[in-house]
């Protein structure tokens, strides 16, 4: 290791956030450390002034579409297609007949499809694709 270099190195240390360092060259052993620095707090006094009140509001709550809900028979993973290559199964808009497959939900390595439980029309899809699940949560809504 040069001169020149022991000296860039040792700037680049002083100028690091590091406290300490130890390098190895060949024959060339550097242990750098840095002293703590008390570190001065700069004290900025405000004046306090009287927040603004704010009413509080309920927020806005979605509005059902009329039909009715295809809820999660088990927790899992909602696929919307068979594959990722695939179309998905339904879109909202869709005409499905009782029995047509909607989704699958992946439980412990066993894929389960979601078949329709009546006649209609996709109104809604309440699930993106591979978002997990819990029992009971409303998928669909069919119209």
């Amino acid at each position: 290791m040069t001169f020149e270099e022991l000296k860039e190195l040792i700037a680049l240390f002083n100028a690091s956030h590091l406290e300490s360092m130890k390098v190895e060259f060949e024959n060339t052993k550097l242990d750098l450390k840095k002293e703590a620095k008390a570190v001065a707090v700069p004290v900025i006094e405000t004046a306090t002034m009287p927040m603004p009140v704010v009413e509080q509001t309920e927020p806005a709550r979605p509005v059902p579409k009329a039909g009715n809900e295809v809820k999660a028979p088990l927790v899992g993973v909602f696929y919307d297609r068979r594959n990722p290559e695939s179309e998905p199964f339904v879109k909202v808009g869709d005409r499905v007949k009782k029995g047509d497959p909607l989704c699958i939900i992946e439980a412990m390595k066993v894929m389960n499809e979601i078949a329709s439980p009546q006649d209609g029309v996709i109104q809604e899809i309440l699930v993106e694709n591979e978002a997990l699940v819990e029992f009971d949560q409303p998928l669909f809504i069919i119209g």
